[in-house]
């Protein structure tokens, strides 16, 4: 399929479309055509794909830039017609500011749009998915760009996503991708996100507490999402967050460009900056944890607003459910799977006889000390042992006692902690190959069994 053949047809849908929209014709007419429109543009990227060939790429690339360009405005009319568009364009060569057109035009679309859109779910799934592939699709180009060292396009893509169309989640995942390539780029994005650094805080928040069936639930979260913030909660605690971060990297002596993800689980984002890690997320299974030793020493862990309360009904806050906001920081740890997997029944039992039950008995949630398992803030000389407040470290009854030393094993995941003889226990389950839990919760029930506390 010639690439002027292509353009010429499109050219020829364009004028029908003008003319219906000119003349107010009718709906199903208009459909129609950008129906074609996009079945056109189908088919032309199957062919180029088909034909692998570097020239062809680069005419599709101008020739989809300047009809996408020219023609968003009809298809922002049709949103699920422009979700389609855009996803089929997903695994092509497109340039960076086409890509960066479709995603921006199209979080602005279904920004303006989606308020007041009655959309079924399964609609709402299509755009939400939509997005996410566009979401990736910059990244993937940006690792491309990565991978190549090609200044000239990373820079690119940092301005495009910056300036008035800022766009706080891409430009911290071009901070992943880019950080520590090139001085320059380094210094664009560290101002970039110092300049933003109130905007990054609240996104920090929303990429937990927007959870997908909100988004899809409530269109307003959703519009608020393609913005990087959610509307109440991340503008409630955006300041304080901001705070938190700041002091950390303050503390620790690092920018913003030196935050990076280390983790993502279901209910939290884990970032290092420095030598600490700071977790946020949407909340806990155990809240309030008994202190032991053997649990790393936090900083700050503190529910600021809670997912539940405690009858186990969703709290409201302004009329409706919150989406809950969880905030730890501890000192980074090694992780050595092969050092720690023989230790945890044997700190399980250790544990259970001071008192406390840890029922999720996994390599993953524990971690080798590289420093005393004290709560500190700063580096070297300036280094402090902080007194945390029982509320800001999550903890009761901390004992006065010498700390583990660097070099130990200790709890880095602080969910699933009881007090021995608490009601309504959870226990984890052990990882495909694993037993750990499964014998840690035997012994327990061997113990138990015999005070008489169970039958």
């Amino acid at each position: 399929m010639d690439v002027n053949e292509v353009v010429n047809q499109y050219n020829i849908y364009t004028k029908s479309l003008e003319y219906i929209v000119d003349h107010n014709g009718a709906p199903q007419d208009k459909d129609s055509v950008i129906f074609n429109m996009i079945q056109l543009l189908k088919d032309f990227s199957k062919s180029v794909k088909e034909t692998e060939s570097p020239e062809v790429a680069e005419e599709v690339r101008a020739a989809v830039g300047v009809i996408l360009d020219r023609d968003m405005n009809y298809f922002s009319e049709n949103v699920c017609d422009f979700v389609r568009l855009s996803k089929d364009y997903t695994d092509t060569s497109l340039a960076p500011d086409t890509i960066m057109m479709l995603y921006n035009r199209f979080s602005k679309n279904l920004h303006d749009q989606l308020p007041q859109q009655g959309w079924g779910k399964e609609t709402k799934y299509i755009i939400y998915n939509s997005l996410m592939e566009l979401d990736k699709m910059v990244i993937k180009y940006a690792k491309d760009a990565a991978a190549r060292k090609d200044i000239e396009r990373m820079s690119q893509l940092i301005e495009l996503t910056s300036g008035d169309n800022l766009n706080i989640p891409i430009v911290f995942q071009l901070v992943n991708v880019f950080g520590g390539l090139n001085p320059e780029l380094d210094k664009k994005m560290e101002s970039i996100m110092s300049e933003n650094k109130l905007a990054f805080a609240k996104w920090s928040i929303t990429r937990k507490s927007s959870r997908t069936y909100d988004l899809l639930e409530r269109p307003s979260m959703m519009s608020s999402f393609l913005k990087g913030k959610v509307s109440r909660i991340s503008e409630r605690y955006g300041l304080t967050m901001q705070t938190i971060i700041d002091e950390l990297l303050k503390s620790e002596g690092c920018k913003y460009t030196d935050i990076k993800v280390c983790g993502e689980g279901g209910y939290s984002v884990t970032y290092k900056i420095g030598g600490k890690v700071l977790k946020i997320g949407t909340t806990r299974e155990t809240k309030k944890i008994p202190y032991h030793r053997r649990i790393i020493q936090p900083v700050l862990r503190q529910e600021f607003e809670s997912f539940k309360d405690e009858n186990g009904d969703y709290t409201i806050v302004d009329g409706r459910p919150s989406a809950g906001l969880f905030v730890e920081v501890t000192d980074r740890v090694e992780m050595n799977p092969e050092k720690c997997k023989g230790r945890l029944v044997d700190i399980f039992k250790e544990m259970y006889r001071d008192g406390v039950l840890w029922t999720d008995a996994k390599v993953g949630n524990v971690g080798i000390l590289k420093r005393d398992n004290e709560a500190t803030l700063g580096r070297g000389d300036k280094r402090e042992t902080l007194d945390v407040d029982p509320v800001a470290s999550g903890m009761y009854g901390k004992k006065k006692e010498a700390p583990l030393k660097k070099g130990d094993i200790v709890i880095i995941d602080t969910d699933f902690i009881y007090k021995v003889g608490d009601k309504d226990v959870i226990w984890g389950v052990d990882d495909p190959g694993s037993t750990e839990i499964a014998e840690c919760k035997r012994w327990y029930e061997e113990q138990e069994r015999k005070k008489g506390h169970i039958r």
